[in-house]
Formats: C-alpha cells, sequence, structure tokens
C-alpha cells in the first residue's frame, strides 16, 4: 500500500519539471468541489490555461485503501497530481465512498461496505468526479480524459477503464491485479458475514476477472524489487492482455521499491506515455 506521506514537493520540484514554464508545481492548487452525492472532489488545472483552451484530463483515484473500503484525499495525495498538471494536464481526484480504517472498528465495518459496493468499488465515484468537473471548469475536454493511479488506486484504475468506454487511456502503477487471491478465502468470507455479497462485487470487478472489458491503452509499470506487489502478477497481467489482442506497454524499472519507483520515474514516463496518446486525440 501507499505510505501516506507528507508532501514531497521538493522531490516533485527536482523530477517533474514544469514545461509550462510558468509556476513551480508546488503553486498549483486544487479546487474543492462536491459530487452530487456529497462525495470530496480536488480539480486542478494546468497552470495559466487560457480561459478559452482544453486540455486534456488525469483522474487519479487516491491510494491506500485495502480493496474492500473506500478513503477520503489527504494532502499526502497531492504528490500524485501535482505532476500532470505541471506537465499541462488537468487532474481530477475525489474521495471513495466507505472509507474505513481498523481504528474505527467493526461497528463501522457495515456501512462502510455497503457504501464502497454500492459505489462499485469507486467507479461510480470516479464518474461522479468526473460529471462535477466538467460542470465546473468548461476548459476540460471530455473526449481526452485519462485515469491513472498507483497500487489500490492503480486496481482502481483498471476498474475503471474497464467499466466504461469514456476514458481514453489507463496507467496502472503497481497494481493488485487478482483482488480476490490477494484478500484471501478467510477475510473475503469475513466480509461476507459483515455484508452479503461484498465478495461477488469484489471478484465481478477485479482485473483479473475483466480483461476482456478493456477498450482503451494500458500503461502498466512497476518495480522488480517491489516487495509490495510481485513482478510476476504484472507480467501475467500484461500476456493475459497481449493474448485478448488488447493494447498495453509495460516497463519495469529494477529498483526503487513499491512507492519510490513510481514517483521517481514511473510518473514521468506515464506522461511521456499519455502526451504521445494524447497528440492523437487532440487532432
Amino acid at each position: 500500500m501507499m505510505p501516506r506521506i507528507p508532501f514531497l514537493l521538493a522531490v516533485l520540484a527536482a523530477c517533474v519539471p514544469c514545461s509550462l514554464g510558468q509556476q513551480p508545481a508546488n503553486a498549483i492548487t486544487p479546487l474543492e468541489l462536491r459530487t452530487k452525492n456529497n462525495g470530496g472532489v480536488w480539480l486542478y488545472l494546468p497552470p495559466n490555461a487560457p480561459a478559452d483552451a482544453k486540455v486534456p484530463c488525469v483522474v487519479v483515484p487516491p491510494a491506500g485503501t485495502r480493496l474492500f473500503h473506500g478513503m477520503i484525499l489527504s494532502e499526502g495525495d497531492r504528490p500524485e497530481h501535482l505532476p500532470y498538471a505541471a506537465a499541462g494536464f488537468a487532474v481530477i481526484s475525489f474521495d471513495i465512498s466507505g472509507p474505513w480504517s481498523q481504528e474505527d472498528g467493526p461497528s463501522k465495518l457495515q456501512p462502510a461496505l455497503r457504501a464502497f459496493t454500492m459505489a462499485k468499488c469507486g467507479v461510480a465515484d470516479a464518474l461522479e468526479a468526473v460529471e462535477a468537473a466538467l460542470s465546473k471548469d468548461s476548459r476540460i475536454d471530455p473526449k481526452r480524459l485519462y485515469v491513472a493511479g498507483h497500487s489500490s488506486a492503480a486496481t482502481l484504475a483498471l476498474q475503471i477503464a474497464s467499466s466504461t468506454d469514456q476514458f481514453k487511456a489507463c496507467v496502472a502503477f503497481a497494481p493488485t491485479i487478482n483482488v480476490p487471491q490477494s484478500l484471501g478465502v478467510a477475510l473475503l468470507s469475513s466480509l461476507d458475514r459483515v455484508l452479503p455479497r461484498t465478495a461477488a462485487t469484489i471478484r465481478e470487478l477485479s482485473p483479473s476477472n475483466r480483461v476482456e472489458s478493456f477498450h482503451c491503452p494500458i500503461f502498466l509499470f512497476h518495480a522488480l524489487d517491489d516487495s509490495s506487489v510481485p513482478a510476476q502478477s504484472i507480467s501475467a497481467f500484461k500476456d493475459d492482455l497481449l493474448a485478448h489482442q488488447k493494447s498495453v506497454e509495460t516497463v519495469s524499472v529494477p529498483t526503487g521499491g513499491h512507492y519510490n519507483s513510481m514517483i521517481q520515474e514511473g510518473i514521468p514516463k506515464a506522461i511521456s506515455w499519455l502526451k504521445a496518446i494524447d497528440s492523437g486525440s487532440s487532432k
């Protein structure tokens, strides 16, 4: 899981140059919106985007869930948002329904599971966030939407991309591919005792079970020394996608672990890949 860390703005400033040249990344602040269901949304616009511009947009869910509950946006999510905005993309991030932690205790688990499963593990939250952002600012080009995420958010990015044709490409940094296998039979059974059919929803939306539903290019990134997500699972998923004639690009790096590899190498490589795709979409 992604550690909940304070700002890495100094790292971002060093690693991600602002291609627009007008503002440093740490000067970009989000507008705070609400969805129709009162979920929180952060919307970033590229620095000095003209009022009549049409800009591409990357939807970036927050990382750090255990794949059976949601979470609320926090300041630690910003290092994953700022590079895209600095590179000229609008960025949308959002609360995932059903936030829960062990400190909340078992009494709050059932309502969290209900909210999470009703939101299709966060897929519905993403679509509502896009709707809120498009209503707020006409500069966002609805025909140039992309989705990207890390760890649990990478899993959600894949779930989103396989659930709708609204997104033109998907970036997944170190995703969990087989969610039921990762959670395990015992935990899924326990969740079903708290709220029946929770496991069924998780199985249905697991990326491992949705290969045929992808219709956009996919960028997979992982570090070979990632101790949280086995590199073999990413390679196997790539092979499965290719066997189903899906468009996929896989980038692996030797070191950097689960998180730093994404910040230092993954996001810059993904931005280059997205810009190449977007250059075709904007014509």
